[in-house]
């Protein structure tokens, strides 16, 4: 911890009045904060680690994590996998990660299968359980970045090389917080490539005519994932009360 002094006269009247002890951390914080410096140093101190603390306060905004995990059948497939989403707590962007095994392997790289959050909390009876597309708003199907779209509507995920779904996907709608969360709903895995809702097919508007369901979990929160705050946040945050009071 270093030591700041105007002058000679000064450190020689503090160091009688505080001994600088590693145990003693507060006691030692309190002499520092009473040596009599220049005011404005002191100023410039305290409002330094005021805005320091707040800071450190603000960058713990937590994120709100949840999961789905699919089990090999519970749709019409052997896919299983598992689904992480995650939000800040004030809201915004949503970002999915999709690991999914199982499919096809006669399937060429590539092939899409339709991805949406249906309305029901239920994977039974082959994952029709799980309802339709999660739509509060009545609307018509929609690709994920139509002004107009199902909330549950987030496209397709595509298998790669190695038969594997390994997405990450970023969307505005799908929520983790408010009341138009999607936890406790269910996300269902597509035998075909939803077609968007450009398609010809009587469902499209409705289902994007993804076919049958595949696989399904349903939405449950993990964490709300506010950081620990470290030694030095704390540290600060202790450092700016003090200074409060001593001032005041």
């Amino acid at each position: 911890m270093s030591e700041v002094f105007v002058d000679a006269t000064e450190q020689a009247a503090y160091r009688r009045t505080c001994n600088f002890n590693l145990n003693h951390v507060l006691q030692d914080l309190q002499c520092l904060l009473l040596q009599p410096a220049r005011a404005a140093m002191m100023e410039f101190v305290y409002t330094l680690f005021v805005e320091l603390s707040l800071l450190a306060y603000v960058s713990r905004a937590a994120d709100v994590s949840a999961s789905c995990t699919i089990e090999a059948n519970s749709g019409v497939a052997p896919v299983k996998g598992t689904i992480h989403l995650k939000q800040p707590a004030e809201g915004g962007q949503t970002t999915i990660h999709v690991y999914l095994t199982g499919f096809n392997s006669s399937y060429p790289a590539g092939t899409k299968h339709g991805f949406h959050v249906h309305n029901n909390n239920g994977i039974g009876n082959s994952c029709n359980d799980a309802g339709p597309h999660y739509n509060p708003f009545n609307v018509v199907h929609g690709a994920p970045t139509d002004s107009v779209r199902h909330v549950g509507d987030l496209g397709n995920v595509a298998v790669g090389s190695d038969g594997i779904v390994d997405v990450t996907i970023t969307d505005n709608i799908v929520s983790l917080v408010g009341n138009l969360s999607v936890v406790n709903r269910t996300i269902v895995v597509h035998e075909l490539e939803d077609d968007l809702g450009k398609g010809n097919s009587s469902v499209s508007n409705s289902t994007g005519n993804a076919g049958k369901r595949y696989g399904c979990c349903i939405i449950t929160v993990t964490a709300n994932s506010a950081s620990t705050p470290t030694f030095e946040t704390l540290f600060m945050q202790l450092f700016a009360l003090i200074s409060y009071y001593v001032m005041a």
